[in-house]
């Protein structure tokens, strides 16, 4: 046997199933022991397959006392790793609550958490749940950081927990016990642990809490683990359990196109897990893609409408005219595809305010000038097509240019105000008016009720809310927030184009913009001396500046000290693209 550590990862792995070839493995590999480590595996292996996980407990204590014949006198960790497990052995095999008295305090507490998770796991709730209390009680004597007793029982509370989560059933008793347990993990650690520990109590409280059926509450633990992980810079690994516990707790709710989200947020962590870890992570995210599949095909399905793509005006128009007969409400999301969780959540808020979500998908030439890039604009319909799918959208109208634009040239078009050539507009001339004008031919095919535009792409919304008011269209606009990446770069399909050294970058952009918000809040006025300012720090780390400035929200005239509604816009150019962004101020 070369490689001990690999025999009996493979006994664990390969033959959990079979008591009889878990004992006859262990029989086998008592002959091979050659280091402490092996004796403590071997004891962790008797006592987790043949108790936790089989109930075989004599079998376990009759392996573990052969163990004890062959550890070294001056071998104490080894030989309280078998006391240990053996007094947990025999508090599961009987009724008798008592220790033996040769274990130390901590290793009493330990004996109690295993006991109690193995116990839990055969449904002795009763028990399980008194050695957990029990545990827990003694380990309150000791209060100081790191201390051994508090980590025993953050410990056992988080497999208790985890056991209890995995039954296909539980009653209300083992609800109960799951939640003090996932309580007694997120206690304890926050005694014995650092960041780390407490945000991974906070996923199984969260974890717990959906096992449960508390959604609410599920919620709350998931968004404190992410909190976690923002304020201390936490590795892939750790967001991606914040962002599948939210998964799981939106669903719950009911909120599909939140636990989509959420599920997307995982999966791009998951691309940076450590090639170690990725194969069990993608194998947890399997679980939430399933669930999130099933919810998306059972609501569908009860809708008795198909998420149906449509390339013809006719067409949408008489699938519309349907809608009306039915007097259900619709909501439209114009996009121009390349979908990332910025649209995703503009057909959240389509979802809370109408019956029906269509979203279209059309690169228009109109709003793209001379030598910008509308040849190259990523188009990636059959992925978008996927993602709106799950997210329970019911139409997707993604007409041809020739379609949409039959003449040659567009000979009618919308001309905004001299809004339209500034800010953005000074730098793509003739922007605003493709836009306003793609909106109205697309608003006067759907028809909606409602239609979502995100707050990202600031200008735009004013001048479609501008015209909105002005030409009488029976159409609410709903200003959706700017969705953001963990580290505030707003969300963007041009982001693609950025290099990995330009995305570390990039996020200088919002914290200049947060700069200048704080700066307002503390009552400077110089509005000058803050946008030169942030100018002069992105052009300072290789940014080409277009603008920042200072505007009125509503209106995006020139802010003027003693404006109460403000708006900081900024737009850049790192390396290839041209990055917007923008920040609502009220004082």
């Amino acid at each position: 046997m070369d490689n001990f550590t690999d025999w009996l990862n493979q006994a664990w792995n390969d033959h959990a199933d079979n008591a009889q070839v878990v004992a006859d493995r262990l029989d086998q590999g008592m002959s091979q022991l050659r280091t402490p480590g092996d004796i403590a595996g071997m004891a962790r292996l008797a006592s987790h397959v043949l108790g936790e996980h089989l109930g075989q407990w004599e079998t376990g204590i009759r392996l573990l006392d052969q163990l004890a014949r062959h550890v070294p006198e001056i071998d104490t960790a080894a030989a309280e790793t078998i006391a240990i497990n053996r007094a947990a052995l025999r508090l599961c095999s009987g009724s008798d609550n008592a220790l033996p008295s040769s274990l130390s305090p901590t290793a009493a507490i330990r004996a109690d958490g295993v006991a109690a998770s193995a116990l839990a796991a055969h449904q002795q709730l009763e028990r399980a749940g008194m050695l957990l209390r029990r545990a827990a009680t003694a380990a309150q004597t000791y209060a100081e950081a790191g201390n051994p007793a508090a980590r025993a029982v953050a410990i056992a509370g988080n497999n208790l927990a985890c056991s209890l989560e995995g039954l296909p059933e539980r009653s209300a008793q083992a609800n109960e016990l799951m939640l003090m347990a996932a309580g007694y993990a997120r206690q304890f650690w926050a005694i014995a642990g650092g960041w780390l520990e407490t945000e991974r109590a906070e996923y199984r409280l969260a974890m717990s809490h959906c096992a449960a059926g508390l959604a609410e509450a599920a919620i709350i633990h998931a968004q404190a683990c992410l909190d976690i992980c923002r304020q201390n810079d936490a590795a892939a690994l750790e967001w991606l359990f914040g962002y599948e516990s939210l998964g799981h707790a939106h669903l719950l709710a009911g909120e599909q196109i939140k636990a989509s989200q959420a599920l997307q947020d995982a999966e791009r962590h998951l691309a940076q897990v450590g090639e170690a870890d990725r194969p069990w992570c993608n194998e947890a995210l399997n679980g939430l893609r399933q669930k999130l599949k099933t919810q998306t095909n059972e609501k569908r399905i009860s809708s008795g409408l198909p998420m149906k793509i449509i390339t013809s005006i006719a067409e949408l128009r008489a699938w519309r005219k349907t809608l009306l007969v039915a007097g259900e409400t619709l909501a439209f999301v114009p996009t121009m595809g390349n979908l990332h969780e910025g649209h995703l959540a503009l057909v959240a808020a389509a979802r809370q305010h109408a019956r029906r979500v269509v979203v279209s998908i059309f690169v228009n030439p109109l709003q793209f000038g001379q030598g910008e890039d509308y040849l190259t604009y990523p188009r990636t319909f059959d992925e978008d097509c996927a993602k709106l799918e799950a997210a329970g959208v019911d139409v997707v109208f993604h007409p041809s240019v020739e379609e949409l634009y039959p003449r040659t040239e567009q000979r009618y078009k919308v001309e905004p105000p001299a809004i339209q050539d500034e800010l953005c507009g000074k730098f793509r001339p003739g922007h605003f008016r493709g836009v306003a004008t793609v909106v109205t031919k697309l608003f006067n095919i759907v028809q909606s009720e409602y239609a979502m535009f995100g707050k990202k792409d600031y200008q735009q919304l004013k001048v479609i809310e501008g015209f909105v008011a002005d030409l009488d269209f029976p159409v609410t606009i709903v200003p959706v927030d700017t969705g953001r990446a963990d580290d505030g770069l707003a969300l963007s399909s041009r982001n693609g184009y950025l290099t990995p050294e330009e995305r570390a970058e990039a996020p200088r952009l919002y914290r200049n913009l947060k700069q200048i918000e704080s700066s307002l809040k503390a009552g400077d006025s110089d509005f000058v001396k803050l946008t030169e300012t942030a100018r002069a720090d992105l052009e300072n780390h290789g940014w080409r500046v277009d603008y920042v400035e200072i505007r009125t929200a509503q209106t995006l005239d020139h802010a003027r000290p003693g404006d109460k509604a403000l708006v900081v816009l900024a737009a850049a150019r790192l390396g290839k693209p041209r990055l917007i962004d923008n920040l609502e101020v009220s004082l």
